[in-house]
């Protein structure tokens, strides 16, 4: 019983926070290419 009067509380905090600041981002794709570096410095 706790658990899904918790779980209300969490969604509840989530909505309240995402009305504070709403984070518009792309969606991330699944297969994402293995080369994600900004720079090809790490390969020196």
């Amino acid at each position: 019983m706790d658990e899904q009067i918790n779980t209300h509380l969490f969604i509840e905090m989530t909505a309240y926070k995402k009305k504070l600041n709403p984070v518009v981002q792309p969606p991330v794709p699944e297969e994402e290419p293995e080369d994600e570096d900004d720079g090809d410095d790490d390969d020196e």
